[in-house]
């Protein structure tokens, strides 16, 4: 379904754009006004093309200060700056600023309704929102095997994008995710055959890169909206005697709605999420053993828009866990925490960074302790 009208309002050389696109259970609502004089060219000449800089051959006699929008080099929107011999030397500006009022909005289609979420992470099918997918071997010798059979962390969520312009300038964004709900864990089995094993690993893993939004308004504003997911995973145990040992924490999170707002008057603001985590431990053994293991897991959820915006979500938990035999029993007794920050950065006219910033501390939580 697309819906879609253009008025052009010649007589004060004015455009408005107003239209709603409806793709993959995505909206696009757009009304947007440019005062400016925008040239469109499909193809040219080009000499040099860097993120920055547009060189090409002048046939189609421009002029100092046109802004010219390109469907080569990246979708190029640039001014033109120069003009030497036969060459137009044109710098990229952000189309964004062309803008003269107006607002942009992007949300999911149904986002009320759980079933429609997004669902992605690490470690897990985004097809059916299992996880976790599969077991990674952390490390293995003859004398030792450590499998992380229960390391995931899966965010559930959609996202909402609304920007706002006036006066050829951007009034306010609001960036962030409705519904979010992190569901994570870290565990393990590890089997030796020595009496004392230690060991130590680390585990990088990014989320492919993921579309969320990928359009043009126009033929002029390309719109990209897309996510990463860098992971790291940490792990240090020993065992004092031979056995086998599975033990581990799940996370459960119901965070709400967590958005970034921006104006230029204030900056960045933080709408905090609601609710607080669940650490939920569970361990097993085979055998009489003591030992002592930590764990570290940190996805960060990073959000982008064009490369007008960036809103990073890291989210820090830690295990720590000392396995004892005491009077015929082994027993787990162990604590965690959580920690959450955000990141990220915004090129209005000039690239500024945020962050990071932390805005919640679980503090020290008591895991209790568990005997078998």
């Amino acid at each position: 379904m697309k819906l879609l009208y253009l008025l052009f309002l010649t007589l004060v050389f004015s455009y408005n754009y107003k239209g709603i696109e409806n793709s993959d259970e995505n909206i696009i609502e757009y009304d947007i006004i440019l005062h400016d004089n925008i040239i469109k060219h499909n193809n040219t000449n080009i000499k040099l093309c860097t993120d920055n800089k547009l060189i090409i051959n002048n046939k189609y006699n421009y002029n100092i200060g046109d802004i010219i929008s390109f469907d080569i080099c990246n979708k190029f929107v640039g001014k033109v700056k120069k003009i030497i011999n036969n060459n137009v030397i044109l710098e990229r500006i952000n189309p964004f600023l062309l803008i003269e009022k107006g607002k942009i909005k992007i949300y999911k289609l149904n986002y009320q309704n759980h079933e429609k979420h997004y669902c992605f992470g690490f470690n897990v099918n985004e097809k059916t929102c299992e996880a976790p997918f599969e077991i990674y071997e952390l490390f293995k010798n003859e004398w030792l095997n450590v499998q992380c059979d229960n390391c995931y962390m899966k965010f559930d969520t959609d996202f909402i994008i609304n920007i706002e312009f006036e006066d050829f300038s951007i009034k306010k964004i609001d960036i962030g995710f409705h519904n979010l709900k992190i569901n994570g864990g870290l565990g393990i089995n590890i089997f030796s055959k020595d009496k004392y094993i230690y060991s130590y690993e680390k585990l990088y893993k990014i989320l492919d890169h993921l579309d969320l939004i990928d359009f043009d308004i126009a033929g002029l504003f390309h719109i990209n909206v897309w996510l990463d997911l860098p992971v790291n995973l940490l792990y240090d145990t020993y065992l004092l005697t031979k056995g086998e040992l599975i033990a581990g924490t799940n996370l459960i999170w119901d965070l709400n709605g967590l958005y970034l707002t921006y104006t230029p008057k204030e900056g960045i603001i933080l709408t905090t999420p609601s609710g607080n985590p669940k650490l939920l431990p569970y361990f097993n053994t085979s055998s009489s053993i003591n030992g002592e293991s930590h764990f570290r897991l940190i996805p960060s959820l990073e959000l982008h828009l064009n490369e007008l915006f960036e809103f990073d979500i890291i989210c820090d938990t830690n295990t720590y866990a000392n396995i004892i035999t005491e009077k015929e029993k082994i027993c787990l007794q162990g604590n965690g925490d959580v920690i959450m920050k955000y990141k990220g950065y915004y090129d209005i006219d000039t690239k500024k960074y945020f962050g990071p910033k932390e805005f919640y501390n679980s503090g020290n939580i008591d895991l209790g302790k568990i005997c078998i």
